[in-house]
This record gives C-alpha cells, structure tokens and sequence, in this order.
C-alpha cells in the first residue's frame, strides 16, 4: 500500500517537474526572441523571464479551472494579456515595445 502511494507520489511529482520545464522553456524562448529583436539589458531579459514564467503559470492555471468554459478563459486571459502588456511596457519602455509590437505584427501577418 504504502508502494502505491509513493508510486503516484512520484508520479505527479514527475508530472509537475515537467509542467515546470515547460513553463521554463517557453519563458527562456520568448525572452531570447525578444533579446534578438530589440536588445535587452541583463535586468531586462531577468525581469521579463519572470514575468513570462508567472503569466505562463497563470495560463495554465486558467485553462485547468475553467476546462470546458470557453468564454471565462477567454476572459481571464485577456485580463492577463493586459497586465503582461502593461508589465512588458514597462520594463522596456515605449521605444521598444513599438519595435516589439511591430515585429509581433509582422510575424502574425506572415500566417
């Protein structure tokens, strides 16, 4: 008994870790993109990792409460959107963060 507890234990041990890579990496990816396109400061790319790992987590977090409720997930993540913006413009300030739009646009208009 006490084999099986520590097994699912371990199980979603495991499964949080990855989550957690995820998370990460997807932050890390973002940040390098951001870097590459309008040169960030060592505090910026720091300061802008946390904010995407933090929004990252809030996204899942949403998806997971809110799992078949369309119109409240997409709520909540335009709340998040907003507040990520507002963050992102902070840190970079506006001359940046209209090169960064600018490229942001140009990438989904070739899709």
């Amino acid at each position: 008994m006490k084999k099986g507890i520590l097994l699912i234990c371990f199980v979603f041990a495991s499964l949080s870790m990855v989550a957690q890579d995820r998370f990460e990496t997807a932050a890390k990816e973002t940040v390098a993109k951001m870097n590459e396109v309008v040169s960030l400061s060592d505090i910026q790319q720091k300061q802008l990792y946390d904010l995407e790992l933090s929004n990252n987590k809030k996204r899942a977090e949403v998806r997971k409460e809110n799992e078949g409720n369309q119109s409240v997930i997409q709520e909540k993540m335009k709340e998040i959107n907003v507040e990520s913006y507002a963050a992102t413009r902070e840190i970079l300030g506006a001359a940046k963060m209209k090169e960064w739009a600018e490229y942001r646009k140009q990438e989904r208009s070739k899709k």
